[in-house]
This record gives structure tokens, sequence and C-alpha cells, in this order.
């Protein structure tokens, strides 16, 4: 019995070392017992781990190699170069990593490495955290024949053979599906040649502070005060950007794309007196840089050439062949960047922002000024002899759209002093406009000496364009065009007769209680109330108290103003009126009268009041009713 605690010893120690094996981590377990292979359906790396990813090594068929570290916020390679690393191409290797999924795994034993595009010295791909330690390390072989489904079964995805380096993990051999694998194996093409970056400038937009293009034509400088401003030209005058022209601008800097790249040692450059007279530059700033990165491009060595050598201060060991005229798919060519002044300067004639403005004054030479009032709760209103009334809100729609959207057609000059020659000393229009700040702003429009050209500028700046008679005509300029698509105001309520006369067609007489909803009527003097749908009649009433325009034509148009001599329909609206005292005085009578072109294309109405009163203001002018509006109020009332 004395051996008996030596085997209990032995038996205690063995289960320890059991547990103490159970809970050591995964690595120490697989030294000791051999590495699991990964299980199909599952990825074959752990996402969290490659997010750890700082240094990657690929290696070719060819036994080449490229080493790249993350330096900043970039990738840099180490060998054979040292450049900057495109992006897109690290990204697409990590997205390819990331995304092998396991399909099936096949026994190493007895299998030709070969047959599986496996063999040693072939693709390899070595990514490790910042201490240097192995995040992933796998050789990538042939593309299988066996496509796999996406989740949703719209798409394919191509399987690859892989082998992990791992001299625990090699005995297996995975074929993986990933989405992008159809694209990895060209990553590997020529010496790795794509992953050095061909783009001059690696940027975003949102860090910049200014931008510089120097030219034979001069220099052109967009610059903002800090990063929450808007951008200006500040060179070679003070003017307002054009914000799709900047963008444009932002996107195909960001996309000048090199047909080449080599190392500097390698390329003889024009000495600075052979470049200087026809060199361009691209300056961009970081907003608290020390220095611009400055791209360099060297004119074309002869006439005809289809690229031209470049170089960028940031990278001051690569030399960039950027392509003149035609450009790589999905990239930039220098012929394309639009630099000019002109280019990049606002087209519009002003940024006005609607919802700051408080005062719109619409002065038209020779007649009566139109004035706009609003405030912050408030939809735009006109003023009129009897008050304020609703603008319409399609002619400030016009308005806007004319001075901040529609684009001059031609900038005729930046520094007038005499405005004569434009009309502009004795303009046609001029608009004010006053902002809730009591900023104001006033455009004036004149036309040239043939009459036809017409000229704008804003008042007390030299800067004048050549504007369009398109935009122009989007300005409402006369007072009856401010009035809204309502063309009068009847009080269902006060309505007591409504007469009605078409022609070729017996007259209606209806006479209308409010109060007790009853409908008399009568057809040519003969009462005819029994026939009368009581519910049309309501619809009729409603049709005439809701009546709109689709456009007013003021009050001289002549062709209206023939058509409604005769017109087709006329109808009275009788509505009472009351008295200050509460007395009945005479009705006041409403009279709308309709005229159909032939073939019934166009229906012009127009509105009289007897007696006539300032209330009635507008009355005089024409206006064009839609066919469907002119429907309802033809409706049959008679059963």
């Amino acid at each position: 019995m004395r051996y008996t605690p030596t085997i209990l010893l032995v038996i205690l120690a063995t289960l320890l070392g059991g547990l103490a094996v159970v809970h050591t981590g995964s690595k120490y377990r697989a030294a000791i017992f051999g590495a699991p292979s990964t299980a199909p359906g599952e990825k074959l790396f752990d996402v969290e781990e490659l997010n750890q990813v700082r240094h990657i090594k690929l290696t070719d068929s060819e036994g080449q190699e490229i080493a790249f570290k993350v330096d900043g916020n970039v990738w840099k390679s180490e060998t054979p170069w040292e450049d900057r690393v495109d992006p897109r191409y690290v990204t697409a290797l990590f997205q390819f990593t990331a995304g092998l999924e396991v399909q099936e795994v096949l026994p190493r034993d007895d299998l030709d490495l070969k047959e599986f595009g496996l063999r040693a010295g072939h693709t390899r791909v070595t990514m490790s955290d910042a201490q240097g330690n192995t995040v992933c390390d796998y050789r990538i072989g042939r593309k299988a024949a066996w496509q796999v489904k996406s989740e949703d079964g719209k798409e394919t995805y191509p399987t690859t053979f892989i082998r992990l380096a791992d001299r625990e993990l090699k005995r297996k051999i995975y074929l993986c599906s990933a989405s992008t694998g159809a694209l990895v194996h060209g990553l590997f093409n020529q010496q790795f040649a794509y992953f050095r970056d061909h783009r001059p400038f690696y940027f975003s937009p949102k860090y910049l502070d200014r931008i510089s293009i120097q030219s034979p034509e001069g220099e052109v400088v967009l610059s903002r005060p800090n990063l929450q401003s808007g951008w200006r030209i500040t060179k070679p005058l003070e003017l307002r950007v054009d914000p799709k022209a900047l963008s444009d601008l932002f996107l195909d800097i960001s996309r000048l794309t090199a047909v080449k790249v080599e190392d500097r040692a390698s390329v003889t450059l024009p000495t600075a007196g052979e470049s200087s007279a026809q060199a361009r530059e691209i300056s961009i700033h970081f907003a608290g840089a020390e220095e611009d990165i400055k791209l360099h491009v060297f004119p074309p060595a002869t006439e005809g050439q289809a690229t031209t050598l470049a170089t960028v201060s940031d990278r001051p060991d690569t030399i960039f062949h950027l392509p003149l005229t035609q450009a790589l798919a999905g990239a930039t060519a220098l012929s394309q960047l639009q630099t000019g002044v002109n280019d990049l300067r606002s087209k519009t004639m002003t940024h006005l922002n609607g919802p700051q403005l408080k005062t719109i004054i619409i002065r038209p030479q020779g007649r009566s000024d139109t004035l706009l009032t609003r405030t912050t709760k408030t939809t735009w209103k006109v003023l009129r002899r009897t008050g304020k009334e609703t603008a319409n809100q399609d002619a400030v729609i016009d308005l806007m759209t004319a001075v901040t959207r529609d684009k001059v057609e031609k900038f005729v000059t930046d520094a007038a002093t005499d405005l004569k020659p434009y009309g502009l000393d004795k303009p046609f229009l001029q608009l004010g406009f006053v902002s809730f700040s009591n900023e104001g702003m006033r455009i004036a429009m004149g036309r040239g000496p043939d009459k036809k050209t017409i000229y704008a500028h804003i008042v007390g700046r030299p800067n004048i364009w050549q504007i369009s008679p398109e935009t122009v005509g989007k300005i409402a300029v006369n007072t009856w065009q401010w009035r809204t698509s309502h063309v009068w105001h009847i009080p269902k309520v006060d309505v007591t007769a409504i007469d009605i006369e078409r022609r070729g067609q017996p007259a209606v007489h209806l006479d209308y209680n409010y109060f007790s909803d009853l409908w008399k009527a009568k057809i040519d003097g003969v009462d005819a109330t029994g026939s009368l749908n009581p519910n049309r009649a309501s619809n009729l009433l409603s049709h005439l108290e809701s009546l709109e325009t689709t456009k007013w034509l003021g009050p001289l148009h002549s062709q209206a103003a023939q058509a409604l001599k005769n017109p087709n329909t006329t109808i009275r609206i009788h509505v009472q009126r009351v008295g200050d005292h509460g007395e009945n005085l005479p009705p006041v009578v409403k009279t709308l009268r309709i005229a159909h072109t032939p073939g019934n294309f166009i229906f012009f109405g127009k509105i009289d009041t007897v007696p006539y009163s300032a209330e009635n203001e507008g009355e005089e002018n024409y206006f064009l009713l839609n066919p469907e509006t002119v429907k309802n109020l033809y409706v049959h009332l008679f059963e």
C-alpha cells in the first residue's frame, strides 16, 4: 500500500496536465497534436486578425519578391522599389484573402502539386502584424473548373486551389471560393508593376485648402480660409467657383494615371531651360501642411507624342509617363483637365440662397415695380394696392432658377469701366435682393447695340456676362404674372344663384340656399327643379369655387380678346353682400366667359365683376384653362 500515494499523485498530475493542454491556445495545441484543417463552409482566415496586418510580402511564380508596409495612412514598398503602393490593389488582395471560403479539403498525400499550380516557388502571400508575427502565409494555385453560387443565387464565384505555407498545415490543399477570385492572379503579373501607384496624386478633397494650376496662359488659384468654408477662385481674380466644375477637377486630378512609371535614375529629363516655358504645374495643399505637393508636367519631347514625362514632389524618385489625350479606362488624360478660369468659375449669375431672402424687387423699365416680401414663417407675398396677397410660387421658382441655376452664355469681360456698350447704363430690367441680414444685391440687364444680345452684371462689379433670352423669359416682369393660379374668390356660403349660357343650348338658371343645401332650376324660364340632379349642381359649384388657370395671359392678349367676343360659355354667379350694419346690399355678379379655339385645343377665359371694386384688381387679365377643368364645368345637370 506504500505505492498508493505515488500512483494517486501520478494520476492527479496526468489529469492536471490534460486540463492545462485543453485550456492552452490553439497554436500550442497545434504544436502538440498537429493543426486541424479548416472545415468546408468556413473562412480560411480570420478577418479580425487580417485587420492587424502591417507588412505584406508577395512572391510570384518566377521568384520575384515585393515587400511593403503601412507608413502613416499609405502603403509603401520597400523592395524592389521604394514608392507608394496603389491602395486599390492592396484592397483587392485583402478582399481576396478575407473572402476565401473553404469548399473542399484535399489531403496532400500522393497529389502532384504541379497539377494544382502549387509547385514550389509559385505565387505566395505572406502577411504580418506590426511586431512581425505572421498573420497568414499561403500559396495561390490555379483556378478550378468549379463555380460556386452566391447566397442569393444571382452570381457564381470562381474557385482556386490554396495551400498554407505553415509546416503543420501544408499537408492539406484547400479548394476555396472568393468573390474576387477571378482577378487575383492578375495582381502578380509584370513583376508586381500594378502595385506601384501610377497616379501622381492621392488625396481626399475634404482635407485640402488650396489648389493652384500653372500653365503657359497663367496661374489659377482656388482656396478657402479653413476646411469648413467654401471654395473661391482667388487668382487671377476674386470669383465664385462652380461647385460641379471644382468637383470634376478634384476627380480628374485624382484619376490622372500614368501608362508607365519608372525610377528617376533610368530617365533623362529635359533641362530647366528646355522645359520651363511650356511646362504645367498642379499643386495641392493639405490644411496644416508645411509644403504643397507639386506635379510638374514637362512638355512633350516631340509633336504628336502620346505621353509626356512628369514628376511629383512627394515621390522624387519616380517618373510618370502621363497620357496627353488618350487615357486608360476609368482614368484621366492631361487634355481632359478643365483648368482655365472660365472653366472653373461659376456659370450662374449668383449663388443666392432663397430661404435667406426677405425681399425681392422686380423693376422693369417703363413699368410698375413688383415687390415681393416674406418672413421666416411665411411664403412669398406680392404687394398690391389692396394689401399683400400670396405670390405665384411658380413665378418665384422661375425667377430664382434664372439667377441661380441658368448658366450664362459667355463671360464678356471682368474689367468693364464703361457700361454703355452693353446697354447697362440704362438697363431694361433690374432685380434687387435683400436678405434677412440686410445684405443686398442688384442685377441689371441691358441690350447691346444690335438690340438682340442681352448683357447682365451685378451692379458695382466689373464682370459682364452675356445671357440668353430664355433666361430673361423666366423672369415675371408684369404684375399680373405674380397672381396665383386661383382666378377668383367666391365664398360658397354667399352664392345665391348661377346662370349658365352655352352656345346652341337653352339657358339654365339655378337658385341656391347654402344653409338648407337646396337647389331650384329653370330651363329657358320654365321650372325644371324636378329633373335637376342636386349632387351635380353642388359639384359644379365646387369646381367654380376652386377654379384655377394654367397660365395668365395679361390684359392685352389679342387672340384671347378676339375669341371671347363670342364666348362658347358664359357663367354668372350671384354673390350676396351685407353692409357694415347688417343691411342687404345689391348682389355682386361675377361672370366667367370661356371660348374655345377650333378643335378645342385652347380654352381662353376671363372674369368680370359688377359692380367693380379695388378688390377685383387683376380681372382685366385673360387666362388659359385646361381641358379637364372645362369638362368639369360642362357637367350635364339634369336627369
